[in-house]
């Protein structure tokens, strides 16, 4: 009865190593879900963040609408997050973009497009790029201020 026991021997290790490596995969799956959730929930701070400036700007020009021209800041078309054209002197628009600068990163005034059309339509372009974000993200909303 000795010789079946011997035939066996190892096996135990071997089926614990298999264990180990299929647990090993388990933690690793798990460790790059974590990752992708940290990813996608900065991603998601961010395009809130997004909208809730260009919010307070919209809030801005309701409240000053009779120098709504002044809100203009790089208005002409140019590559996403590149636009064209003067910047806003205007003080309000100036310390909103220092906001900008500071709750999005990578994101300079001089990405920054508001753009005011044709019976006060208005444009507002935010843009942002994370250090390890490929191509920059953009946030866009239209309002129409006036009445």
């Amino acid at each position: 009865m000795s010789r079946p026991i011997r035939q066996e021997q190892g096996s135990i290790l071997i089926e614990t190593l298999i264990g180990i490596l299929i647990f090993s995969i388990g933690l690793l799956a798990m460790v790059g879900l974590q990752a992708d959730a940290i990813k996608n929930t900065s991603e998601a701070l961010y395009r809130a963040q997004a909208s809730y400036l260009a919010e307070q700007i919209i809030g801005f020009m309701w409240a000053d609408r009779d120098q709504l021209g002044t809100f203009a800041h790089h208005p002409n078309t140019g590559t996403v997050c590149a636009p064209q054209g003067p910047a806003s002197t205007n003080p309000t628009v100036t310390s909103w973009l220092n906001e900008v600068s500071l709750n999005l990163p990578n994101a300079g005034a001089s990405k920054q497009r508001i753009y005011i059309g044709s019976a006060n339509l208005v444009n507002i372009t935010l843009c942002w790029q994370g250090p390890e974000d490929p191509a920059p993200h953009q946030f866009t909303t239209t309002v129409q201020i006036g009445g």
